[in-house]
């Protein structure tokens, strides 16, 4: 039954957010963009997260598990790459993820490509979402220090870091500075390289 109200709140929210969100945007000649709905969508889930903390907590089912070499994932369900907020990515734990990748890991830090990076996509009648953000990040030595202090640790669940950059090159600097710390760290872990 919660999942069936959650999910009713959220799709009616959703809706109400971005047509509200649409009107502002044409009203001031602005470019549509979603990115702010989004952004508005995960300060409100967060602030749930910190209000009610068992709100989103829900049993992984059992015997649904998978190990792949040597790590075992409660739920064959991860999180690919999608976030960085870890109140958001808390969150995502909690309903039952075996396991994410963080956000793809530069050299420095990027700001991603310009506004409107983020929109809805129609094809063939049926919803989707165009991704257009270009990367954006802390860089590797500021997500290093985020990787040292996450309490994602605490799920005991692999946990995925997805290396990226412009040569070769950048891709071996990155994984040489983060992968001390994560040998050293005793918690499961892959990576995930985003070419």
């Amino acid at each position: 039954m919660k999942i069936i109200i959650l999910s009713l709140v959220y799709r009616f929210v959703r809706f109400l957010v971005t047509k509200v969100l649409y009107l502002i945007q044409k009203f001031f000649f602005m470019k549509k963009d979603l990115e702010p709905a989004v952004k508005f969508g995960d300060n409100s889930l967060a602030r749930l997260n910190i209000l009610s903390g068992t709100l989103y907590e829900f049993e992984i089912p059992s015997n649904n598990g998978i190990e792949i070499y040597g790590m075992k994932f409660p739920s064959p369900l991860i999180g690919s790459s999608f976030k960085s907020d870890p109140n958001i990515l808390d969150i995502w734990m909690k309903m039952g993820l075996g396991g994410l990748i963080f956000k793809t890991i530069m050299r420095n830090k990027r700001i991603g490509n310009p506004y409107p990076r983020l929109q809805d996509a129609y094809f063939n009648k049926k919803s989707g979402l165009f991704n257009s953000l270009g990367l954006p990040g802390m860089g590797v030595t500021d997500f290093l220090e985020y990787l040292k202090n996450t309490e994602l640790w605490k799920y005991e669940r692999p946990l995925g870091i997805s290396i990226g950059g412009d040569d070769e090159n950048e891709y071996l600097s990155n994984l040489l500075e983060l992968d001390p710390f994560l040998k050293t760290n005793n918690k499961p872990y892959f990576y995930e390289l985003n070419i």
